[in-house]
């Protein structure tokens, strides 16, 4: 190749190629700086983080939503609540969402990465109202005498229903619904008592009824799509997710 310097009494000095050299050197320096600066704008001012997740594990997303935010205050979030995981992933791969939280059967999706989140630990509850009202059913033959908040699952995946099918009696339903979110609005009201997330009933202070079974807990699996998996916000909220749970398992452990 050719000669970039020639050395003389005093040092070095650039040659033709030399000084071209440096001069692309230069310029590439100051577009990849300004690539960098278009990006961090990007991050902080026009971009937009999309998460979606059913309603039982909307409780564990919002600590991690709110860490994101302090950490990237201009970035606009959008916290989107799923029935089915179909449609959440449907929706990821139309690139509507960026992160998606889904409960059941680990996803088999080309394109997709996925990572195991959590186990969605779950119990029977009563609300202190119902309680002091009707007391706690401290056995099953006692749930004759009770009243239960009942969940119609169309896409049942978790055994605790079918539980619930083979143990409550139908006569005793004060109320069904296919919907997560009302049954939890029911049980908060004291109309019955109900299956619900532990985690849920711990922030609400519910009564425990049947605590929560192995058999009852849930998978809960975090996917996002590969082509957006390094995206500047992707990668900052995973960050989060992964400093949060951190925190949590140490103080669990205390």
């Amino acid at each position: 190749g050719q000669k970039q310097f020639v050395r003389h009494d005093r040092g070095y000095s650039p040659t033709e190629v030399g000084r071209d050299l440096m001069n692309v050197a230069g310029t590439a320096d100051t577009l990849f700086n300004n690539f960098v600066s278009r990006t961090d704008a990007h991050m902080n001012t026009e971009s937009v983080l999309v998460v979606s997740g059913s309603n039982n594990v909307s409780s564990l997303l919002l600590p991690i939503i709110e860490r994101f935010r302090e950490a990237c205050p201009k970035v606009r979030c959008k916290h989107v609540l799923r029935h089915a995981p179909d449609s959440e992933l449907l929706d990821l791969q139309n690139g509507e969402t960026h992160v998606a939280v889904v409960t059941g059967a680990k996803p088999n999706y080309q394109h997709f990465i996925v990572r195991p989140f959590r186990q969605i630990q779950t119990g029977l509850y009563a609300s202190s109202e119902y309680a002091d009202t009707y007391g706690i059913p401290s056995r099953l033959s006692e749930f004759s005498d009770h009243w239960f908040v009942g969940y119609e699952d169309p896409n049942p995946v978790a055994s605790h229903v079918g539980w619930a099918n083979r143990n409550i009696p139908t006569s005793r339903l004060a109320i069904v619904s296919d919907s997560y979110e009302c049954v939890q609005q029911h049980l908060d009201s004291g109309l019955g008592i109900a299956f619900c997330s532990e985690h849920d009933a711990k922030r609400r202070r519910l009564r425990e009824v049947i605590p929560p079974h192995p058999d009852w807990a849930q998978a809960c699996w975090l996917v996002t799509h590969r082509d957006t998996n390094h995206s500047p916000n992707v990668v900052r909220f995973l960050s989060e997710l992964q400093s949060f749970e951190g925190q949590q398992c140490a103080a669990e452990r205390i």
